[in-house]
């Protein structure tokens, strides 16, 4: 009877080392399922951040075009001399250049310096024209604007290609 009985207790160990075997095997199958999925996941995740990238460049760009067109605008409201609107257009181009270069995280510090410039300019001459209108005195030259407002033009398209060929906001 003793035979029979370590015949039950072979088997049986026997049947625990291939059930421990098993189970260690699908562990480590879990664990190389479970990495699979990470990498999976943090790839998903750098996707979704290049597109919420590319997403805010692309709003970028569509809006820093807006403001060029706006300071073009405001070229030829300064050669008509309709001075009483153009306080509130420097005014809303400043915070969309502002707005801008706060969508645009990745922008180079010299492309940051090119939006602060423009900014500071249309304050400077928003701050002469307000000044102007108030004292009812004798308004900027048009000449001299313009030419400040086509120079900030010029950086800012400059900027703008440097956009659309992705190397810069990205």
């Amino acid at each position: 009877m003793n035979s029979g009985s370590d015949g039950f207790s072979f088997v049986g160990n026997i049947a625990s080392v291939l059930g421990l075997i098993v189970s260690i095997a699908g562990f480590a199958w879990t664990l190389v399922a479970v990495a699979k999925a990470k990498r999976v996941a943090e790839g998903a995740k750098k996707a979704a951040e290049r597109a919420r990238g590319a997403i805010l460049n692309s709003n970028s760009m569509v809006e820093l075009a807006s403001a060029v067109t706006e300071l073009e605008e405001i070229k030829k409201l300064h050669r008509e001399g309709i001075w009483v609107l153009l306080p509130g257009r420097y005014a809303r181009l400043r915070g969309s250049l502002s707005t801008v270069r706060t969508m645009t995280p990745k922008m180079s510090d010299e492309h940051k310096a090119v939006f602060q410039g423009a900014i500071q300019q249309l304050r400077n001459i928003e701050g002469r024209v307000e000044r102007a209108l108030v004292a009812q005195d004798e308004l900027p030259n048009v000449a001299s604007l313009n030419r400040v407002i086509s120079l900030q033009v010029d950086k800012l398209i400059e900027v703008l290609a440097v956009m659309r060929v992705g190397k810069d906001g990205q």
